[in-house]
């Protein structure tokens, strides 16, 4: 019994030391990062201390600004909490508190969230490359300084790591009831015809990109795409769906080159919306609605619309008709 009193007691003992030492080496390193930042030129304080006895590390980072000067982004929040589960150190839960701002060049955000957490998995390397990931999203508004608003009611993204292929993730996105907001929709409605928030929003891809997502991607420049394989991309807006699906490369300045088949449905509808809003030239509507509508027929349902795009030197498209500018896969 003696024996087993101390052999308890000797557990005890190294594992409060475990945990003391942990707990340090957590404040620490994260202090250590901010002087870091601040060394390099960034706009980087906070109060940083580890709480969380014994079945967990909480390091919670207290009236934090950081602001990248290479893109002038950045955020500054009341705290932030980075938990580690003491028995699982490669596993990272991030909280962001109800409400933060976010920083952009000229511009800014204020954040409010019922819940905005990530479940992180990261390698047990140095670098802590990014193995998986689950973003939760509920009751998320974003508004700014000068009125406009936009908001989701849920929303979950979901990346996970290919094996083998460090540089290439399964990224998933599914969102609920996105509204975006009056200053929007009156640009984009401005008959007001359709409901105030879009019923659903979903993306499902592979993306690789230049290098992994590790501790350098926010310490450096970020990672690049160089690859994007869409599943499936979609939207319904009252009684509009638009669904995207298709394969491209990226190239430098993020210019895709590759293939991509939009499926509209109630696509006149979609028209109509572009010439009210003065994106679509009257002249130019009734032409496209022409030549759309045989296309139409040949395909299946006289609403339903697939039209095969090619992505190609900066332009989007449909066979030897430029439609615009293609867009750009670049992260600042």
């Amino acid at each position: 019994m003696r024996k087993l009193f101390w052999a308890l007691l000797v557990l005890v003992v190294g594992f409060c030391a475990y945990w003391i030492g942990t707990a340090w080496v957590m404040t620490s390193a994260t202090t250590a990062w901010l002087d870091d930042r601040r060394g390099e030129g960034w706009a980087a304080d906070a109060d940083v201390a580890t709480t969380g006895f014994p079945l967990r590390f909480v390091t919670r980072l207290t009236d934090l600004r950081v602001v990248d000067p290479g893109t002038d982004a950045g955020a500054a929040l009341p705290h932030l909490d980075i938990a580690v589960p003491a028995f699982t150190p490669n596993r990272v839960l991030v909280s962001l508190p109800p409400a933060f701002d976010l920083l952009a060049p000229g511009a800014s955000a204020k954040i409010t969230a019922d819940t905005l957490t990530a479940d992180m998995r990261l390698s047990a390397t140095p670098a802590l490359a990014l193995r998986s990931t689950g973003i939760t999203i509920a009751d998320l508004t974003a508004t700014g300084p000068d009125g406009w608003e936009m908001a989701l009611a849920n929303g979950t993204l979901r990346v996970q790591a290919q094996g083998g292929q460090p540089a290439t993730y399964d990224i998933a996105f599914d969102g609920q009831d996105f509204e975006p907001g009056r200053a929007l929709k009156a640009i984009i409605d401005r008959d007001n015809v359709l409901p105030d928030r879009f019923q659903a929003a979903a993306f499902d891809a592979v993306v690789t990109f230049d290098r992994p997502w590790d501790r350098f991607a926010l310490e450096r420049a970020r990672p690049q795409p160089t690859r994007i394989d869409v599943t499936l991309a979609s939207a319904r807006w009252g009684q509009l769906e638009l669904k995207l699906a298709g394969a491209f490369d990226v190239g430098p300045g993020g210019v895709p080159d590759g293939n991509i088949t939009v499926k509209a449905v109630n696509w006149r509808d979609m028209i109509a919306l572009g010439v009210a809003n003065g994106a679509i030239p009257a002249d130019v509507a009734q032409t496209a609605e022409g030549l759309l509508s045989g296309l139409a027929r040949a395909s299946g349902p006289a609403n339903t619309l697939d039209v095969p795009l090619t992505l190609s030197g900066g332009m989007v498209r449909f066979g030897f008709i430029p439609l615009g500018p293609a867009p750009r896969f670049y992260l600042r």
